[in-house]
């Protein structure tokens, strides 16, 4: 087996030499600060997202550049592969496993609007990405599947075919795919952590951390939106949940989702872990309004500080692949957030308080 610097000397050099070039706080307020779309993107011909400025100088269209951020991101982890040994592959394998299921759960939306709920999707169809990323699943025969048989058979040489064969999460489908969609996220965090277990132990320990902070940001997400929002009961909240947090576990969850409130399930969620930031982040005495910008706040606040610690500690590790990964990932999704902004022309101080 290939000692740590082996195995990782050349990729560290290489992500970090990348790592330099990631979009600072002074670039974000000037892209937030452009006077109109054309300008914002005329400020991102200097970055990495010049190919989807040039997307959108070419056709005008905003969901285009967005579609093309997506390929970059796609193709961005698979050229990290051609570096890494057998197992890194693998694991980024299962990371890009995320991208495949989003663009599934894309196109299950859209099979819902048309055949369900009978509308035309023909014109947003053409925003959905299309391309093999890891299995070979047909995007248009799934979005034009008569029937829940034709729906599953789409999915037969893949490895979510046992996912569409379990009829208990076609319950409420003529209302929602949201069974499918959760379905979907707990298959990926599950094989996720599968793969976790093919690499070294000092490796295993750095991606149980950093996985369970982000299974932890999106258990808090699930119980605030579901209980405050959407007024699930407790015992559905945990049903939905996903399992190999770092510190929220289900019984937490369960008791925050009972108290049917932000106001009162964030301080139970974040009482071990993370009690400092969320006592430091204003939240007991901010407005209702200012909630959510908080929670959103504390829950960038979480990852920076796992990725920072990821990045200044021993450089021959994991770490600095998926710390790769998560930055790039947070770029585009902040990228997209101010152009979207931008081109609903809203304030731009009001954008730099969404980021």
């Amino acid at each position: 087996m290939p000692t740590p610097v082996k195995r990782y000397a050349f990729i560290n050099a290489k992500l970090r030499a990348r790592l330099s070039k990631v979009l600072n706080k002074e670039f974000y307020e000037r892209l937030s600060s452009a006077s109109s779309l054309n300008e914002a993107m005329i400020l991102l011909k200097s970055t990495d997202f010049a190919p989807a400025a040039a997307v959108y100088e070419k056709t005008g269209d905003l969901k285009m550049s967005e579609l093309e951020l997506f390929k970059a991101e796609v193709n961005l982890l698979k050229d990290l592969q051609s570096y890494c040994s057998k197992d890194v592959k693998e694991f980024i394998e299962a990371l890009l496993c995320r991208y495949e299921i989003d663009s599934i759960k894309n196109a299950l939306r859209l099979w819902f609007d048309k055949q369900v709920r009978k509308r035309d999707v023909s014109y947003t169809s053409g925003y959905l990405f299309r391309e093999t990323i890891l299995n070979p699943v047909n995007i248009d025969a799934l979005i034009n599947a008569a029937d829940l048989n034709a729906l599953i058979q789409i999915f037969e040489k893949t490895p979510y075919m046992e996912i569409f064969q379990q009829k208990q999460w076609y319950s409420g489908i003529e209302t929602s795919v949201f069974q499918l969609e959760n379905a979907l996220d707990l298959f990926y965090y599950k094989q996720l952590l599968e793969a976790v277990k093919m690499l070294p132990d000092r490796d295993q320990q750095i991606l149980k951390k950093i996985i369970g902070v982000q299974i932890d940001i999106e258990n808090i997400i699930r119980t605030v939106r579901f209980a405050d929002f959407y007024h699930l009961n407790s015992k559905d909240i945990v049903k939905y949940a996903i399992p190999g947090g770092m510190y929220i576990n289900l019984k937490s969850i369960e008791k925050a989702a009972s108290t049917g409130s932000i106001k009162d399930s964030l301080p139970i969620l974040m009482a071990k872990g993370y009690g400092k930031i969320f006592a430091l982040s204003g939240f007991d005495r901010a407005s209702v309004s200012d909630r959510i910008l908080i929670i959103e706040g504390i829950l960038n606040t979480i990852l920076e500080n796992e990725i920072r610690k990821m990045l200044t500690g021993y450089p021959f590790t994991i770490g600095i692949v998926i710390s790769y990964f998560l930055i790039k990932r947070r770029e585009a999704g902040r990228v997209m957030k101010i152009l979207n902004a931008v081109n609903y022309h809203l304030d731009p101080k009001t954008i730099k308080g969404k980021l």
